[in-house]
Order: C-alpha cells, then sequence, then structure tokens
C-alpha cells in the first residue's frame, strides 16, 4: 500500500509539470511546464521588465528564483547595474551560451552584489560555460550542479572577495583569474576536458581547500599565484599533474590526497634558472601511484618538502632539478620505480 501512495504522488507530481530536484544540499522545485522567457539585463532600467520581488537594495536584493529556462543562448544575464541579486533554485538550459553570465563595469562595482545558489545547469553549448562572473565584489557562488559546460564550468575573473564554495561540476572545470581574497572550498570537479581548478593572478586566498576533483583531462590544479595555501583537497586520475604551480613564491601544498595521476603528483617549477620560484612547500602530502615523480622540483629555491607519503610513483619519490637551498625531511618513501630522491 505504501508503494502505491509513493507511485501515485509521484504520477501527480509529473502530472503538473513539476520537479523536485534532490542533488544539492537543499531541493529544488522547478515548475517545468513552459519554459520563462531568457532574462536580459544591460541597465538598471531592463529591471522593470521582469516581475522580480524585492527592491535590489543589499538587504532587499532582486530575487530570481525557481524559473525553468531553455534558451538558445545566455539563460541569464546580468550587465552593467549597481543592484543586488539572489539567483537561486533555477533549471537552466543553455543551448548556445552561458548558463548565468554576470558582467559589471568596473565603475560599478558594489560590494557583495550576487548570490548564486543551489542551481541546476545543463549545457548543450560547447563554448559555454555553467556560470560566468566578471568584474565584480563580493559574488557567492554556492551549491550549484553544472555539467555539458566544456570550457568551464565556473569562471570567475576580476573579482575580488568571492566564495565559490558547494558546487558540483562536469564536463567543464572551475577558472579564477585576476582578483584578491578568494575562498574555493568543498567543490566536486569530474570528467573536465581541461584543468579542474585553475587560478591564475590571484593576489591572496584564504582557502582553497577540501576540494574532490577527480578525471580531468589535464592537471587536477594549475596554479599560478602568489602565497597561496592549498590543503586537504582529494585529486585523484587526471591527464597530467595532481597540482601544478607554476612561478608562484611563497606556495603552501599541505595535507592532500594526490592518487593515480598521469605525470607528478606536485609539481613545482619556475621560470627559468634565472628567475626561480621561491621558497615552496609540501607538506604532510599524500602521493601515491603517480606516474611520474611524487614530487617534482625545477628552478626552485629555499623549497620545504617535509613530512610526506610518496609510495609507488613511477619515477622518483621526489626528483629535483636546478634546484638551490631545498629542504626535505621526514618524508616516507616506498615502492617508488626509480628510488626515493634523484641523484
Amino acid at each position: 500500500m505504501n508503494r502505491i501512495k509513493v507511485a501515485l504522488a509521484i504520477v501527480m507530481i509529473c502530472s503538473v509539470g513539476v520537479i523536485g530536484i534532490g542533488l544539492l544540499s537543499s531541493d529544488i522545485f522547478v515548475n517545468k511546464g513552459t519554459p520563462h522567457e531568457n532574462i536580459n539585463i544591460h541597465s538598471d532600467n531592463d529591471i522593470s521588465n521582469y516581475n522580480f520581488t524585492g527592491s535590489g537594495s543589499r538587504n532587499d536584493p532582486y530575487l530570481i528564483s525557481g524559473l525553468y529556462i531553455v534558451h538558445e543562448s545566455t539563460c541569464i544575464e546580468i550587465w552593467t547595474t549597481e543592484k543586488y541579486f539572489i539567483i537561486e533554485n533555477c533549471y537552466l538550459v543553455p543551448g548556445g551560451g552561458n548558463g548565468i553570465e554576470i558582467r559589471v563595469s568596473s565603475g560599478s562595482n558594489v560590494d557583495g552584489q550576487y548570490i548564486i545558489r543551489n542551481c541546476i545547469i545543463t549545457s548543450t553549448s560547447y563554448y559555454g560555460v555553467g556560470i560566468a562572473v566578471s568584474q565584480s565584489l563580493g559574488c557567492n557562488i554556492i551549491d550549484n550542479t553544472i555539467s555539458g559546460a566544456h570550457v568551464w564550468g565556473i569562471n570567475v575573473g576580476g573579482h575580488d572577495n568571492c566564495k565559490i564554495t558547494g558546487n558540483k561540476v562536469s564536463g567543464g572545470g572551475i577558472s579564477i583569474s585576476d582578483g584578491d581574497n578568494i575562498q574555493c572550498t568543498d567543490n566536486t570537479v569530474l570528467d573536465c576536458e581541461g584543468n579542474g581548478i585553475d587560478i591564475l593572478r590571484i593576489t591572496s586566498s584564504p582557502a582553497v581547500t577540501g576540494n574532490r576533483i577527480e578525471r580531468c583531462e589535464g592537471n587536477g590544479m594549475d596554479i599560478n599565484a602568489r602565497n597561496l595555501v592549498v590543503e586537504n583537497n582529494y585529486i585523484s586520475n587526471c591527464g597530467e599533474n595532481g597540482i601544478f604551480v607554476f612561478y608562484n613564491n611563497g606556495m603552501v601544498v599541505e595535507n592532500n590526497t594526490i592518487l593515480n595521476n598521469l605525470l607528478d603528483g606536485i609539481h613545482f617549477e619556475g621560470w627559468s634558472s634565472s628567475d626561480v620560484m621561491a621558497n615552496c612547500k609540501a607538506i604532510a602530502n599524500t602521493i601515491d601511484g603517480n606516474g611520474g615523480s611524487g614530487i617534482y622540483l625545477i628552478y626552485t629555491q629555499g623549497a620545504t618538502l617535509t613530512d610526506n607519503d610518496l609510495v609507488n610513483n613511477g619515477e622518483w619519490g621526489i626528483h629535483i632539478v636546478s634546484s638551490t637551498s631545498y629542504t626535505t625531511s621526514g618524508n616516507y618513501y616506498e615502492g617508488n620505480i626509480l628510488g626515493a630522491m634523484n641523484p
């Protein structure tokens, strides 16, 4: 009898075109009858074309919620406005553009302007991005599920004080560039065609932690940012390095699990023998079964490699080339094909 009741409930829900999706931290209920028109805002004046609740203030942002949008280009596009928005619980299917695109000119930056949360974005465009945000302050991108966006699932550029957390992304990874004070935490990135998480020219970040990256065709993480701490991440079965760090002084890679990637587990690389990367650290990482070396250093100075487990890697446990003043201590080596460290 209980099974019959459950089946009837499902039939009734489907018959009125309502979908409940429990993949995220909170369920999404979207009216999947006739799709809503795409949202296209290029100025404050355009907002009046839509019947949003809220006033657009910090304490009463405009709310875009529960919409089902299928569109040949970008589903939700907001440019050049100083109003505040929450975009939540939407189901978006972009055909030739992005799921959500936020573009704010540098003259109209407003701190804490956008919250994008609990949306599902399924891209059918090879060149589309799930969520693209540029030139804004304080955007929070939280608990979204994004698939099929082959370029990037999430792309944030020229953006300060951004929080990217709890998202589930496949097809394309997460790209963060040209910003300050960025948090990238507890995201899952699977089966993307390039790098899992790409961080470029970030001047500071309080946290790149708790992310899970698997089966990406490029590096699990590709990082060019100074004084960054990358910790407590899980990276496995990627087509290049687990973590690739290029020319980043003061980089700390700590307590990560890095398994079965095609090349090195952790790869630190400076620009050249005369322009080295200084003071990078690899501490207490578990690095197992990678095709290259567990940790590879080239063109570095003052590196510290301590308390890492370096096991069953295809070349050296630690491989050091054209580097000076490095320190190794407390590392555990076992089963690395060429040995613990190169001569």
